[in-house]
């Protein structure tokens, strides 16, 4: 063989790979079983199986919400608000709401006692 037909099997032999790894690339293969929620009850990536939940902007006193438990969460949460006031800089810009959501939680913990 030569020169000249080694370089047309090579050419050959490049575009046949090349090809094989686009075809097994490109395939759709087997898709797995995906879980769709309710797009209401997944804002903010949150998942709220089975909970109540709670447009975004609806406000009202924690006492109507007719809660059959306190919070699961209510003390985490509010540690985590304290620690954002006691060491962020940004907090004191929003030291208003957050003494408000603190109050609110605080309220809801106290009428489940």
């Amino acid at each position: 063989m030569n020169w000249k037909a080694y370089k047309k099997a090579i050419a050959a032999a490049s575009v046949v790979a090349i090809a094989t790894v686009l075809v097994a690339c490109s395939s759709s293969g087997q898709k797995g079983k995906t879980t769709s929620y309710d797009a209401e009850k997944a804002k903010f990536g949150a998942k709220y199986n089975g909970r109540h939940f709670m447009p975004y902007g609806t406000h009202f006193q924690a006492g109507r919400l007719g809660l059959n438990a306190a919070p699961v969460n209510q003390l985490d949460f509010l540690q985590q608000l304290s620690n954002v006031r006691a060491y962020s800089s940004l907090a004191d810009s929003y030291a208003i709401a957050y003494g408000k959501i603190s109050r609110w939680i605080s309220s809801a913990v106290i009428l489940m006692i």
